[in-house]
């Protein structure tokens, strides 16, 4: 099991219960955050670095139902040739020929409380998405830290130049729960849409 460091935060992203029936009950709601590691262009990782933290995300379950988080979705941006400082140009998919796929060999969410491995590892797609479907639960009124871990490759297409990856939820489409009878949890809003959190490694 993977143990790892817990993540500073911010943001706020609220997701909202859509009851399949009519309930005499308030919906339930699920809030995700932003956290802040990494830092923006302080390090950049050589290539075959594992438990490269990429992402911080903050979840906090409503008190009046129990949250059952089904699948999460990331999707992938890269800039092949990384520019710092300053904000690098991403693209979806690929930069320049030098996808997602090309830099980072599995992904994968951890707890940062114990260091558990809450959903993965899985392996990027080739559009550059990360999509977990491991089942994780949230009490009522329980909140839990995660990070989004990388492994980078040690033989990729690298291209000689610093490459960035950052990773982007967008909201209701990429975020699948329900409550403790099955009614849907649906989201609004998005994480890191701006891709001002994201990760740099170089040859």
């Amino acid at each position: 099991m993977k143990k790892v460091l817990a993540s500073s935060l911010l943001f706020s992203l609220v997701i909202s219960s859509t009851p399949v029936q009519a309930s005499p009950f308030e919906p339930v709601s699920l809030r995700l955050s932003q956290g802040l590691s990494p830092s923006i262009g302080e390090h950049v990782y050589t290539p075959g670095t594992d438990d490269v933290a990429a992402l911080g995300l903050h979840l906090g379950c409503s008190n009046n139902s129990e949250c059952i988080v089904s699948s999460l979705l990331f999707q992938g941006f890269v800039d092949e040739d990384g520019t710092h400082p300053g904000l690098p140009a991403f693209n979806e998919v690929s930069s320049n020929g030098v996808s997602v796929a090309d830099l980072i060999t599995d992904a994968y969410l951890v707890n940062n409380a114990d260091g558990s491995v809450v959903a993965g590892p899985v392996m990027p797609e080739s559009d550059g998405t990360l999509f977990f479907t491991d089942d994780f639960n949230l009490e009522a009124s329980e909140s839990m830290d995660l990070t989004l871990y990388v492994d980078f490759t040690d033989s990729g297409n690298f291209n000689g130049t610093p490459e960035s990856i950052a990773f982007v939820i967008w909201g209701s489409s990429d975020v699948e729960a329900e409550d403790e009878t099955g009614n849907s949890i649906l989201a609004a809003g998005a994480i890191n849409s701006r891709y001002r959190t994201y990760v740099t490694v170089q040859e």
